[in-house]
């Protein structure tokens, strides 16, 4: 795939996104595709954030332990396998007909537009740090339209409004695994590493 066609993707799943994540499905990736994109996906928000973190630490740390790689690592992995399993387990409860694989491809692929963000933040804190606040409040507000398009489409649901309150159990959910996540490491409230 060459970047203007990249770019492309991108630009329609911005500009059309029910069509990108109808295509996205279409494709039908195998688990032996999954996987790869899934660990490429996580190494690249590992690295872009670290990056991130090395420039602007003050920031983007609410957490400051996550300034190690290798936890970053974990829980961004916890992360995106924990979605897929509670965006596709909780949509089915209220009616949806996703499968994981389905699920997974659409995650993958928004997680990826995630990292390549933080990638963009990490350049812009050396050109234009005032903007690194402004990219990730557009892309929290974009990447939660998309999340609800990506998770209607999937799903089959007839409007928004179910897909919004199977996004919003889902990171409730993934939220709290992270959360014991970093009880069980010695993670303190205030995100420093306890001594054990």
């Amino acid at each position: 795939m060459t970047p203007a066609q990249f770019s492309d993707l991108v630009w329609r799943t911005l500009s059309a996104p029910r069509d990108m994540a109808e295509w996205l499905l279409s494709l039908r990736l195998s688990e032996a595709v999954l996987w790869p994109a899934f660990a490429l996906v996580v190494v690249l928000d590992t690295l872009f954030f670290q990056l991130l973190v090395m420039q602007a630490p003050d920031q983007v740390l609410l957490v400051p332990a996550l300034a190690s790689p290798v936890l970053y690592l974990a829980l961004s992995a916890l992360w995106l396998s924990g979605m897929i399993l509670l965006v596709t387990g909780i949509g089915r409860m209220f009616g949806g007909t996703a499968q994981a694989q389905d699920v997974a491809v659409l995650v993958i692929w928004l997680m990826g537009l995630d990292a390549l963000v933080s990638g963009l933040q990490a350049a812009l804190v050396a050109v234009a740090p005032g903007l690194v606040q402004v990219v990730a409040m557009i892309a929290t507000f974009a990447g939660i339209w998309l999340s609800v398009v990506f998770i209607s489409v999937a799903h089959r649901f007839t409007g928004p409004f179910v897909a919004m309150f199977v996004l919003l159990l889902s990171v409730l959910g993934a939220g709290l695994v992270l959360g014991l996540a970093l009880g069980f490491l010695g993670v303190s409230n205030y995100g420093m590493l306890q001594d054990v």
